[in-house]
């Protein structure tokens, strides 16, 4: 495996013969990004969505509090650094929903979904500037859905794998 392309620890490109069985494709590449967390924060049930400037979409788009795992973090501890740094709350109980890659072909890293029960922290939760905040009820989400509004699909598979597992009972959280 050659690396063709390495930037910071933050992306690393390789270039190879990919092999399986009867399957052969030169040239193949695997596209490594950093590993990233994502929180569902919940108060009153409700989603706390955050509306941001996405450069790889040149748009302002929908998503949850979060982002990459630095060096040598661990995925619990990135995710409580990231609800500091975007929302401004320490928290010490996160519960994990899981994790998954961002792609079957290519890689591009891990995200790992965690949930955030906000129900005893106070209202005054300070955003990053240039962010807009909204608590969100269940239907305004199935709305944005259904209407395209999301449009990363880590942000699209963690909400609708919490609303499966938990849209009939948030006091599971």
């Amino acid at each position: 495996m050659k690396t063709v392309y390495f930037f910071n620890n933050f992306i690393k490109v390789q270039k190879f013969t990919a092999k399986h069985r009867k399957i052969k494709i030169e040239n193949f590449h695997k596209i490594k990004i950093k590993d990233a967390v994502m929180i569902i924060c919940i108060k009153n049930n409700k989603i706390l969505l955050l509306k941001e400037f996405r450069f790889g979409l040149n748009q302002y788009t929908w998503g949850l509090p979060g982002g990459f795992i630095d060096d040598n973090e661990k995925p619990l501890f990135a995710a409580k650094r990231e609800l500091l740094e975007e929302i401004g709350i320490k928290i010490s109980k996160l519960k994990k929903l899981y994790s998954y890659v961002r792609n079957g072909n290519y890689h591009c890293g891990v995200d790992h979904v965690f949930l955030a029960n906000l129900n005893k922290i106070e209202d005054n939760l300070k955003f990053e500037k240039n962010v807009k905040a909204k608590w969100s009820k269940i239907s305004l989400i199935n709305k944005f859905l259904k209407k395209g509004e999301f449009k990363t699909s880590g942000v699209i598979a963690s909400l609708l794998f919490f609303l499966f597992k938990y849209k009939n009972n948030f006091n599971r959280i």
